[in-house]
């Protein structure tokens, strides 16, 4: 149907964790599978590509890696419970960079499970205005501009990010190089400062 379509497409365009799982025994195997259906989240996709009981092998590694094909979200993972990485297994999964978390505690698998899907995400970034100041004049050096600034409210920190903005609209993004009061460096300029 159509519904099923539009959310197989939202779906394909969130990041996915494609996850090869192994364990010692089938019965762990459908715990491990029931601690991946719970751990949810609306930003990211997990889907298990494959399962198995034994020894993580060369073969789970290629599979895994074999997943990325299938889109660039995709970044895949072997889960193991019980069981070891048998022989290179490793290192080849090292080589191409596929994360093998393994464990005899079933919910420390949920928890590496959690930290992969948070590292597949953007960082967020949040914004928090400190203060302001009124360019009084430029200086052109062979560094770049340096700006005579006057402090209009808040203060002004030597490692903030700054926004230059003339008639409304942003004309620079940048941080702040070097912060002086006359010839003095300062590590802030408060309210009132020039």
């Amino acid at each position: 149907s159509f519904a099923d379509r539009l959310a197989a497409e939202r779906r394909a365009e969130l990041p996915t964790l494609a996850l090869v799982v192994r364990a010692d025994v089938q019965g762990s195997l459908e715990a491990i599978e029931q601690i991946i259906e719970g751990v949810r989240s609306s930003k990211i996709h997990t889907k298990v590509i494959s399962t198995g009981v034994g020894a993580i092998t060369e073969g789970d590694v290629k599979l895994a890696a074999s997943a990325r094909q299938s889109g660039t979200n995709v970044r895949p993972a072997i889960f193991g419970f019980g069981v070891k990485a048998a022989g290179k297994v490793a290192t080849l999964a090292d080589s191409e960079s596929i994360p093998i978390c393994s464990s005899k505690i079933i919910y420390e698998l949920g928890e590496q499970l959690q930290k992969l899907m948070l590292d597949q995400l953007e960082p967020t970034y949040v914004e928090h205005p400190i203060g302001r100041a009124e360019v009084r004049k430029t200086f052109p050096t062979s560094h770049g501009v340096v700006c005579g600034c006057r402090v209009v409210s808040g203060k002004i920190t030597r490692t903030a990010g700054v926004r230059v903005i003339r008639g409304g609209e942003i004309v620079k993004h940048g941080k702040i190089a070097s912060l002086r009061i006359v010839d003095r460096d300062v590590r802030e300029v408060l309210d009132g400062h020039e």
